[in-house]
């Protein structure tokens, strides 16, 4: 009986979230829908009285499951996305390790303001391969706030919502303000990565080095592009992604 519950409670979760996808009910919605499931899981299953409780708990994950999605997926009234298409001054500072191609560099930015007002949200900034950024720096950008990739509904937007990144701005004007304004400890372990990164093109010519900083450390960008290429061309790219399996 316990483990019927459990399995029908966490159906349920799966199954909120799947219809959370497709947007939300309002509360009194799932209220009403899980009184009216509740009644008529008992007419039908009367004679059956212990069963009633799968379908109780199955419902109670439904609404579980789709309230959470909500919570995570919802967007902050001040989300700098709510600056779309318009050219503004944000402050933030940069929250990871800034991803180095041949031209460009990317990263992501945690706003603080948006034209001296207090907001919220990430921002995902691509610029020119130079000068050089840092996790933990502090930014003033001018630029235009746009879609991650031009479409809400696109795969890519949707991949980037997983880490609430729902907008980015390229090539706009910075001006560092501080430093490092952020947590040592992970300016210590991308020091660590550089480190190694920097090691492996010292000992190892190209692309040995590059394939290996990409098994180790997941910098693809270290990769030439015409073996980054052909790895997404035979589906092997998944070799290069960081992980225990690569690092053991």
């Amino acid at each position: 009986m316990a483990r019927v519950s459990t399995i029908s409670f966490c159906l349920g979760i799966l199954l909120g979230v799947m219809l959370g996808a497709y947007g939300a009910l309002p509360h009194w919605g799932w209220v009403l829908y899980f009184i009216c499931g509740s009644l008529v899981a008992g007419l039908l299953l009367r004679k059956h009285y212990s069963k009633i409780w799968w379908g109780v708990w199955l419902m109670i994950g439904l609404v579980i499951g789709n309230w959470r999605l909500g919570v995570v997926t919802k967007i902050p009234v001040d989300d700098v996305s709510n600056w779309l298409d318009q050219t503004v001054s944000i402050q933030g500072i940069i929250i990871n390790d800034p991803e180095i191609t041949a031209d460009a560099t990317s990263f992501t930015v945690q706003v603080e303001a948006v034209d001296e007002a207090i907001a919220s949200g990430k921002l995902l900034v691509k610029t020119r391969r130079y000068p050089t950024y840092q996790y933990g720096n502090k930014l003033n950008l001018i630029g235009r706030v746009s879609l991650p990739s031009g479409e809400t509904e696109s795969s890519y937007s949707k991949y980037l919502a997983r880490f609430n990144i729902y907008a980015r701005c390229d090539f706009p004007e910075i001006a560092l303000e501080q430093e490092f304004v952020g947590q040592p400890i992970w300016r210590w372990l991308y020091g660590i990565k550089h480190y190694w990164l920097n090691l492996a093109t010292q000992v190892m010519p190209e692309p040995t080095s590059g394939l290996l900083s990409g098994l180790l450390l997941g910098i693809k960008a270290a990769l030439p592009e015409e073996l980054l290429n052909n790895f997404n061309a035979t589906g092997l790219t998944h070799i290069i992604a960081l992980s225990g399996f690569n690092i053991s």
